[in-house]
């Protein structure tokens, strides 16, 4: 089967829940500068085998995961940049608190949009001589992943 269409990541979206949001829906607020990111969706098997499998291994769907990775040029007037760095670093005690994510690959009517709630970890900062400083985060999710398209 032939591509009918390359989608291009130049139009993709990633938000943190604003003011403290734990559930995965509502208003997000866009985490600017991100110029590389991936969602993963992992799912834990359960070995089922038993002596009626004839020598074959076998497996049930167990717990699922969805890991959130994105890196973006630090700026410190980002909010959402801010809001990050706070709980990753533990600046007010919130490093243990869940927030809730938003991700659409492609923004626009009819595209793919994942919501959940999840907790940072990892939270690097590079920082190299005559280079922009960039900022690398993992999210794991926590709980049920919501999946809608966009209107």
């Amino acid at each position: 089967m032939a591509i009918s269409a390359v989608n291009l990541g130049t139009n993709c979206y990633i938000g943190i829940g604003a003011s403290g949001q734990t559930v995965p829906s509502g208003t997000f607020v866009e985490i600017g500068g991100i110029y590389s990111s991936s969602m993963s969706v992992s799912h834990d098997a359960v070995d089922t085998t038993n002596n009626d499998d004839a020598g074959f291994t076998s497996a049930e769907y167990g717990n699922s995961t969805v890991t959130l990775s994105f890196e973006c040029r630090f700026d410190p007037t980002d909010t959402a940049q801010g809001t990050l760095r706070t709980i990753a670093a533990d600046l007010d005690g919130s490093c243990k608190v869940k927030r809730a994510f938003a991700i659409r690959p492609i923004v626009g009517s009819g595209e793919d949009s994942w919501s959940f709630e999840g907790v940072i970890t990892k939270y690097d900062v590079s920082f190299n001589n005559n280079e922009p400083v960039n900022i690398s985060v993992e999210v794991q999710s926590s709980g049920a992943v919501t999946y809608s398209t966009q209107t």
